[in-house]
């Protein structure tokens, strides 16, 4: 979303439809919840880029064909770098640069097998301040999912 000044904000949530969420459901969403929340508590000032690709936490590989290209991604006036991917990849194996004070990124992650029926899709944004990260997005987690 696109808002005053042009300034972005990029942000996502996933919704239940329904009264009661399938173990499918709750194991997507606990994957791309636990795992946006764990990266978005590591960037730091003079954090490598590398180094925090080193330290990812781990999700249910079933979700590796599908899930978004990148860990997180810089934001501001559009979506702009850094773009962190995940390891493994040529992009990743070329990441040059560090967290500095006063970034915005926005950490994210999909969550769904091929073929499968469910999906979720997590994303928060985080602004690295000079004491470490801070969560800006506000909105709330589906509880009922969690």
């Amino acid at each position: 979303m696109t808002g005053p000044e042009g300034y972005v904000c990029d942000v996502s949530r996933t919704f239940l439809c329904g009264d009661r969420a399938t173990p499918a459901q709750k194991e997507a969403y606990r994957a791309a919840h636990d795992f946006t929340q764990e990266v978005a508590a590591k960037p730091r000032p003079g954090l490598a880029y590398a180094d925090l690709l080193a330290d990812l936490p781990e999700y249910p590989k079933a979700y590796d064909e599908q899930r978004y290209p990148f860990v997180l991604h810089g934001i501001g006036t559009d979506d702009e770098p850094p773009f962190v991917p995940f390891p493994g990849t040529p992009e990743a194996a070329e990441l040059e640069g560090e967290f500095r004070e006063n970034m915005v990124v926005s950490v994210e992650f999909y969550a769904g097998e091929v073929g499968g029926q469910d999906g979720v899709k997590l994303e928060d944004e985080v602004w690295i301040s000079p004491d470490g990260p801070v969560i800006l997005s506000l909105y709330p987690f589906e509880e009922r999912l969690l």
